[in-house]
């Protein structure tokens, strides 16, 4: 059975995609990947139709009506993939819980304001109770697109939030906003061909998140 891997956050432009599209990247080299795009929107996915069999596409027009077949779909793709990515809005909805069922692993990205902080732990509380019907879930919390001018002490404070939150995991790297990941994204490139440096970057975030 596939692994499932959920990129999900209640705030847009939060860079889930993004993560979405680069996780696919990594685990196509050496697994049968399928991205199923369960978002309202089907931006900036281009990119995945341009690939080889290593990595299939699909989108999903989801609804609250859409949750069951969204279960059936997931379950049926398990078993012709190796690992299987979701990108799907964080709302708590029918959807998500029947997505979170079947995970293994959920990547919340988000930023150091009081906003995002709040939202984060809607998604964290969420995370834990479908845990109860799905203990092999884990979550992971990435800082993602913070501001380059953010100060080192809100950092340190969402960093303590972040840690002091019961049943996720933080991962260790932070990504700054920086144009050249929209820049990648508009060429529907991954940022290892446009930009090696913050490449590296992206190899780190993904390296601690597949670490374990």
């Amino acid at each position: 059975m596939a692994n499932i891997y959920v990129i999900s956050s209640l705030k847009a432009g939060s860079g889930k995609t993004t993560i979405a599209m680069h996780l696919c990247e990594y685990l196509k080299q050496n697994h049968k990947t399928m991205l199923l795009d369960a978002d309202f929107s089907t931006d900036h996915f281009e990119w995945a139709l341009q690939h080889d069999k290593n990595l299939a596409f699909e989108h999903l027009d989801v609804s609250e009506n859409d949750a069951i077949t969204l279960d059936q779909r997931i379950q049926h793709l398990q078993k012709q993939y190796d690992k299987i990515v979701v990108d799907i809005d964080g709302h708590d909805s029918k959807a998500l819980r029947s997505v979170l069922k079947h995970a293994h692993k959920m990547i919340i990205p988000t930023g150091v304001t009081a906003q995002d902080l709040k939202l984060l732990t809607e998604m964290v509380e969420l995370a834990i109770a479908m845990k109860q019907s799905n203990p092999q879930l884990r979550v992971y919390v990435l800082l993602n697109k913070i501001p380059m001018q953010t100060e080192a002490q809100e950092i340190e404070q969402a960093n303590q939030l972040l840690q002091d939150m019961p049943g996720m995991r933080f991962l260790n790297t932070i990504v700054y906003d920086d144009s050249s990941f929209v820049q990648a994204m508009q060429a529907s490139q991954c940022i290892w061909k446009t930009q090696p440096q913050q490449g590296e970057l992206m190899d780190q975030v993904l390296a601690d998140l597949l670490a374990d």
